[in-house]
């Protein structure tokens, strides 16, 4: 994937960290805006850049949750495998796409994008706490869902949502 023409390409925290602050966390210093997680091995971050101005980020996070065990034990998340229930699930997370470019795809393209490199190091299903405004976009990438909605402090109303990706094509 090549950087600087709209494609979907894993970035760096520098590269996405202004993205973050203006478009997620504006109630946060600058320098909060990258979080612990983001420089470990096992983090990913995937966006797309234009002319050198990310528009698009997406950040998976290897973090297991205990809200598919949960799930699971009332039988509508059967299609997660014990071992995904045990160690195979990543988090997405600080998905943002900048005001002026959304409605044009690159949502889809970054998640894609993570999701499809996910699943071939083998990791079985991506969980995440979506926005409640952003449930539709979720679902048309045929995430899973809790009904129970949450409070993030300062940031609103959440939703536990996940996709098992051997069901992702």
């Amino acid at each position: 994937m090549l950087a600087n023409n709209g494609q979907a390409q894993i970035l760096h925290p520098e590269e996405i960290q202004q993205l973050r602050n203006e478009v997620l966390w504006p109630h946060m210093t600058f320098e909060n805006c990258i979080l612990e997680t983001d420089r470990l091995s096992t983090t990913f971050h995937f966006g797309v850049q234009i002319d050198g101005l990310a528009v698009a980020t997406v950040t998976f996070q290897k973090e297991n949750t205990d809200k598919l065990k949960q799930d699971s034990s009332k039988g509508s998340s059967k299609d997660v495998s014990q071992d995904a229930l045990q160690e195979k699930q990543y988090r997405l997370r600080a998905m943002a796409v900048r005001e002026g470019y959304r409605g044009q795809g690159f949502g889809d393209a970054i998640v894609e994008a993570g999701l499809n490199h996910l699943f071939g190091l083998g990791v079985e299903v991506v969980w995440c706490d979506a926005r409640v405004a952003a449930l539709n976009f979720y679902r048309r990438l045929q995430f899973d869902e809790l009904e129970e909605e949450y409070e993030i402090p300062i940031i609103g109303l959440h939703r536990f949502m996940w996709k098992v990706l051997s069901s992702h094509s």
